[in-house]
């Protein structure tokens, strides 16, 4: 019951995370575990203020339905865990733990459609780890950046355009003096690899891209009239 003034370390908008600071002494910390190792099926507890402070501290329980669900937030890919343990409106920022009471992950949302239950979903512990020692060292969150507009390749899309290639990443757009542009990447362009990773899809493009550091210099293997090019891209920082 304890009030104390925090200050603002860090914040990053597309996760909803923050980094808050107070001044005092002797706080008990959450352990955070490795979301890695997580298991569907294993017990999930959600423990929040669910509503307000009339429903302060209420825990539910559940399994952990998925490891990786992919969400898009303000047009970025994220990658989820998925719970079937009750998160209702005012959860978000309460801790997802397992059976030992370390912290697998920050409750963050839930599907909210009518006849739809038991689904909810945490950022994973990992994330978390990452995203806040960002935080604390910049006070923000500098994602890698390529300046393109893409949408998954469909079989019967590359059917109709008459593609050699079944999979990967149609570029829709390229954002005019971006990395993309500076590469040589073109609309149309499919995109298969990066760095020799294959690539099968658009979530699958936007989490190996966050595996690479701003500055850095990747090879981007893309299909342009059914050749085979590979294009080097220095990435960016995206644009607030």
């Amino acid at each position: 019951g304890e009030e104390l003034a925090a200050k603002v370390i860090g914040a990053d908008p597309p996760t909803d995370l923050a980094v808050i600071k107070v001044d005092k002494k002797g706080l008990p910390a959450a352990e955070l575990a490795d979301s890695d190792k997580l298991r569907v099926g294993e017990p999930a507890i959600a423990i929040g203020n669910p509503l307000g402070l009339d429903f302060q501290q209420s825990v539910t329980l559940g399994v952990v339905s998925a490891r990786e669900r992919s969400i898009t937030i303000q047009g970025q890919k994220f990658t989820f865990i998925q719970t079937d343990a009750a998160i209702n409106d005012g959860n978000s920022g309460g801790a997802l733990v397992n059976i030992n009471g370390r912290v697998i992950g920050i409750n963050t949302a839930k599907i909210k459609i009518s006849g739809v239950e038991g689904m909810g979903f945490a950022i994973p512990s990992n994330t978390v780890r990452q995203i806040t020692a960002d935080l604390v060292e910049k006070g923000r969150v500098d994602r890698p950046w390529m300046g393109v507009s893409i949408r998954t390749l469909t079989p019967l899309e590359a059917q109709h355009l008459e593609l050699d290639v079944e999979h990967g990443v149609l570029v829709n757009e390229v954002v005019s003096g971006s990395p993309a542009s500076q590469a040589g990447i073109k609309p149309m362009d499919v995109i298969v690899a990066l760095e020799g990773k294959k690539i099968m899809d658009s979530a699958e493009l936007q989490q190996s891209l966050y595996q690479f550091n701003i500055g850095q210099n990747i090879k981007v293997t893309v299909f342009r009239d059914n050749k085979e090019l590979v294009l080097e891209l220095t990435l960016d920082k995206m644009p607030a």
